[in-house]
């Protein structure tokens, strides 16, 4: 078993560990308390990926809240962070080159939370509210420091609206559970898609709705653990033009978890199939398995918002294997480094 292996299988353990900390009562009232007259998520890679579904809760509840890459704000928006705004920052180590830069560019009025390990890094110093992540960083590519943020949003997100109680606590819970279900056949749901698949020149992540966290953040873990090709899309934006990629060598995995738009993701799966291309389909709802370009990956979701929790296995099993067969140390990276200081 190779270290990201060994991470992957950790999650749930790690997990478990990070939510005891996350329910201590201080942190969740100091969730609740925070400022949401505007608020703005941001992060980089994995980390802006957590931002995606925490500013969809509030908006569904009338917030005024977006998510924003770290670098767009730094270079082009950082202007509108007033006063008035709260600024929350996703950031394992806290001192990424654009992380930096835009703690010493931010003007103080601005408030900042943060969530991050480093505590002692540009901003853990910087913050006015300051959160721990209580997840270990890995030696090789994001995993738990990718599961564990999420969860602390769907969890700051719901205290922050007035949403959390026990309902959604054993909603984690369950997610936690669903997680370790899926590891268990790990092995052989990465040899069902190596079989199914081929080797495709790239393949396509598409999804809706809160699996867009697991759409933006799996098809960067796939380039970084397996140094190939993938293409991250929200479903209605795929169809507009780049469907036109569909064919005999269109490889993709579709998420389709029960909810707002299950029925449309299936109807796109199968459209895709129909076309030649060769699709895995993500769900925890029955499906159809009569057509052959279609490979149903079944999984359990406690809801659509906390699917993220889960889906990103199979999207881990496949940049694992691929990464394997193309000979490569599992989890490295070879230009880059978990901590990018650059901007």
């Amino acid at each position: 078993m190779n270290v990201y292996e060994r991470d992957i299988h950790s999650q749930p353990s790690d997990l478990k560990k990070a939510l005891s900390n996350y329910l201590q009562a201080d942190i969740l009232k100091r969730c609740a308390e925070l400022p949401k007259h505007k608020v703005v998520f941001t992060g980089m890679g994995s980390s802006f990926s957590c931002c995606l579904g925490i500013s969809s809760l509030l908006r569904k509840k009338g917030v005024n809240a977006v998510a924003l890459p770290v670098s767009e704000l730094l270079h082009y928006e950082k202007e509108p962070l007033r006063e008035d705004t709260l600024l929350f920052v996703v950031s394992q180590s806290g001192e990424s080159g654009e992380v930096a830069a835009l703690c010493e560019a931010l003007p103080q009025k601005c408030k900042m939370a943060a969530l991050t390990n480093g505590f002692n890094s540009p901003l853990g110093k910087r913050a006015d509210y300051l959160f721990d992540m209580c997840a270990p960083a890995e030696q090789a590519v994001s995993t738990r420091t990718y599961l564990a943020p999420l969860m602390f949003m769907y969890i700051a997100g719901k205290a922050m609206t007035g949403d959390w109680d026990g309902a959604a606590l054993e909603r984690i819970y369950a997610s936690i559970d669903y997680l370790q279900e899926s590891l268990v056949s790990f092995e052989a749901m990465s040899e069902a898609m190596h079989t199914f698949l081929g080797s495709p020149p790239n393949i396509v992540l598409i999804g809706r709705g809160h699996s867009m966290a697991t759409v933006d953040a799996g098809a960067l873990f796939i380039k970084e653990v397996a140094k190939y090709p993938s293409i991250a899309y929200e479903a209605g934006q795929f169809r507009h033009g780049p469907m036109e990629m569909a064919g005999p060598e269109f490889c993709a995995m579709v998420f389709a978890p029960m909810g707002r738009t299950h029925g449309l993701q299936i109807d796109l799966a199968h459209k895709l199939a129909s076309m030649g291309g060769r699709i895995v389909l993500i769900t925890d709802a029955p499906t159809d398995n009569s057509s052959s370009g279609i490979l149903t990956v079944p999984q359990r979701y406690a809801d659509e918002e906390t699917a993220p929790f889960v889906n990103i296995v199979p999207v881990q099993a496949f940049a694992n294997l691929t990464a394997k067969q193309k000979g490569l140390v599992v989890g490295s990276f070879i230009y880059g480094s978990k901590v990018t200081t650059g901007q």
